[in-house]
C-alpha cells in the first residue's frame, strides 16, 4: 500500500512497518490503482510504476568501540556501542518479541555485540529499543564490555592490535572467471564504526596510515558505494573513522568489478594489524 499524503509504503505483514515494507517489494514495478467516479460508479484505474526502496541512511548498522590497555599491553578492555536502526534491526526488533524463553532472549540480544568476537567475556550489557513497538522508529542500541584478549598478539617488544576486527567480520569476493549476471541486494544500507584507541604514554603507533582507504564507485549518476576510512591522533588517542555504503540494489555487470572492489575493501580492512611499540 502506498500513502500518497506522507509518500511512504507499508504492507500488512508482521515485520512490516509503515517506510519499511517487505524489501523483497521495492526497487521493482507494481501497478498502482486509484479509485475514481464517474457519476455514481466506482472504476480502478490502474498504472504500472516504480516502487523506490528506502534510502541507506535509514538502515545503518553502527558500532563505536573504544579500547584501553592495561599496564602491560596484554589484555584490552573494549567499550562496544552498537546501533541498529530500520531494516538492520529487523532482527532484534522483531524477532526477539517472539522468544518467550528469557534466558535465551538475553543471548541473541548479546550476540549483537558478541559479533566482535564471539568468543569474549562480555559484561555491563544493556538495550534500548529491544522490541518491534519502536520498529521502524527507534534505533536498537546495544551496550557492553569485553575483554579483547583476541585482539592481540606480541612479537618482542611490539604488541600487535588486530584493530581490522573492531569493524566486525566481513565478507569476500573472488571471482576467477568474468561476471556474466548482474548484482541484486536486498535493501540500500550503511555500516559506520568509530574506534578510539587509547594509546599509553610511551607507546607508539608504527603504521597508522594503513588504515586509510578509499574505494568508491560511480555511475553517471552519482556516487553509488564505497568504503571509505580514516585517523586522527588527538592527544594519546587515535580515532579510526570508517563509512561503508551502498547507495542503490541493483549493479549491473558493468558495475561488478567496482562493487566487489568495496566488498573486498572492507575485508581488507578487517585483516589489519596496528604495531605498538
Amino acid at each position: 500500500m502506498f500513502y500518497s499524503d506522507i509518500q511512504k509504503y507499508w504492507s500488512p505483514d508482521l515485520f512490516s512497518r509503515i517506510g519499511f515494507p517487505p524489501f523483497s517489494n521495492t526497487n521493482n514495478y507494481g501497478l498502482f490503482i486509484e479509485e475514481r467516479m464517474v457519476g455514481d460508479q466506482a472504476f480502478g484505474v490502474g498504472k504500472v510504476k516504480y516502487i523506490t526502496g528506502t534510502k541507506s541512511e535509514e538502515s545503518i548498522d553502527e558500532i563505536n568501540t573504544v579500547v584501553t590497555f592495561d599496564s602491560g599491553l596484554t589484555e584490552p578492555t573494549i567499550q562496544i556501542e552498537r546501533k541498529l536502526s530500520g531494516y538492520k534491526a529487523m532482527f532484534p526488533q522483531f524477532i526477539l518479541d517472539f522468544v518467550q524463553d528469557e534466558a535465551k532472549k538475553t543471548e541473541l540480544k548479546e550476540d549483537v555485540l558478541l559479533y566482535l568476537d564471539e568468543d569474549a567475556k562480555l559484561s555491563d550489557v544493556s538495550f534500548q529499543n529491544d522490541n518491534s513497538k519502536v520498529a521502524g522508529k527507534e534505533t536498537f542500541v546495544a551496550k557492553g564490555t569485553i575483554q579483547g584478549a583476541n585482539f592481540i598478539e606480541k612479537s618482542g617488544t611490539k604488541t600487535l592490535l588486530k584493530v581490522g576486527m573492531l569493524i566486525g567480520p566481513q565478507a569476500e569476493m573472488y571471482n576467477k572467471e568474468p561476471r556474466k549476471l548482474p548484482v541484486s541486494t536486498q535493501f540500500t544500507r550503511q555500516y559506520v564504526r568509530k574506534i578510539t584507541i587509547n594509546i599509553p604514554q610511551g607507546v607508539t603507533v608504527k603504521n597508522p596510515e594503513t588504515l586509510n582507504f578509499n574505494i568508491v564507485t560511480n555511475d553517471e549518476a552519482a556516487l553509488q558505494s564505497g568504503f571509505i576510512s580514516s585517523y586522527e591522533m588527538k592527544g594519546n588517542q587515535l580515532i579510526v573513522t570508517i563509512r561503508e555504503f551502498y547507495n542503490k540494489v541493483n549493479y549491473p555487470v558493468s558495475e561488478y568489478e567496482m562493487y566487489e572492489k568495496v566488498i573486498n575493501g572492507a575485508a581488507n580492512f578487517n585483516k589489519l594489524v596496528l604495531v605498538l611499540e
